[in-house]
């Protein structure tokens, strides 16, 4: 696996693959059973500059992704957390 890229898998079948502008840190599924998106959080470790704003790096970010979309992310949760993200991980009684 590329260290910009996600390989998206249902099983033992790989479904998908995104290629990122940045290197990812940690992800997780965060959709719900039955969700018609699936639905792939990613935290940005370090990002290579595509724009002018190159604070990323390193960061708190948390782009959300349809897992069988196009690479193009649907959000950004960039003002939850003030220290770099370790882990991801969905509370399913919450979710539902």
């Amino acid at each position: 696996m590329r260290a910009d890229a996600a390989e998206l898998a249902d099983g033992a079948d790989m479904i998908n693959m995104i290629t990122l502008p940045y290197t990812p840190r940690t992800c997780c599924w965060i959709h719900v059973s039955g969700q018609a998106l699936a639905l792939l959080a990613v935290c940005v470790a370090s990002l290579r500059r595509i724009s002018s704003r190159s604070a990323e790096a390193g960061s708190n970010v948390i782009r959300i992704y349809d897992g069988r979309g196009d690479g193009t992310p649907l959000g950004t949760a960039d003002k939850v957390h003030r220290s770099p993200v370790e882990l991801i991980s969905v509370r399913r009684a919450l979710a539902d």
